[in-house]
């Protein structure tokens, strides 16, 4: 182990798990980055740690063109984070009854390796829920790709559970919190892990 990986461990025992949330929209405002910011502020308040939220105007001018990292230096910044994260938060604006094509360039992007066993709680908005079923039949396929660790309990959110700038749908508020609480058996083990690495 680098000093680094043992500096990071010994910082993430101290600190807590760090949760990155991606919002794969690039409106302002945006339910779906008030969404995963909810998301994110439940999970430090339920765990402690740190969240850290970004979204497709967070990428930079160029992310569009990107063929591979190293081509935008806020891509770069915003993927180093999301990849180093202890757990993420992820969620898409539904178009045409799937994730954004930005939001997929953007996973494109990642080496299939990097989010090997990584916690992932998936999330998405539209305007209606018949578009709620993407969740499973697009976004759990997506990341069990990469063979993440999805959470057992997806979120979606239409425009009846945001007024204001804010989550007020009480069935969705009910639901977020439970798929939070999800995270508990993972970061337990990652935590674990740390300790028998830390400790050898």
């Amino acid at each position: 182990m680098s000093d680094i990986e043992d500096h990071r461990l010994r910082q993430s025992a101290i600190a807590g798990p760090v949760f990155v949330g991606f919002a794969g929209s690039w409106s302002q405002p945006s339910k779906t980055r008030t969404l995963v910011e909810e998301a994110a502020s439940r999970a430090v308040k339920r765990f402690a740690g740190s969240s850290h939220v970004f979204d497709i105007g967070d990428l930079g001018d160029t992310f569009g063109v990107a063929s591979r990292p190293q081509q935008s230096p806020a891509l770069d910044r915003q993927l180093k984070a999301f990849l180093a994260a202890d757990a993420l938060i992820v969620a898409s604006p539904v178009f045409k009854g799937s994730y954004t094509g930005l939001f997929k360039h953007f996973i494109d992007l990642i080496d299939p390796d990097r989010l090997r066993n990584k916690p992932v709680l998936l999330a998405a908005t539209g305007g209606g829920h018949r578009h709620s079923l993407v969740v499973e039949h697009q976004l759990r396929p997506l990341f069990g790709f990469f063979e993440c660790r999805t959470l057992a309990t997806g979120i979606y959110a239409g425009p009846e559970d945001f007024a204001d700038g804010r989550l007020v749908g009480a069935e969705t508020s009910e639901r977020l919190d439970r798929a939070v609480e999800q995270f508990a058996d993972h970061l337990a083990a990652a935590a674990t892990g740390s300790a028998h690495r830390i400790g050898r």
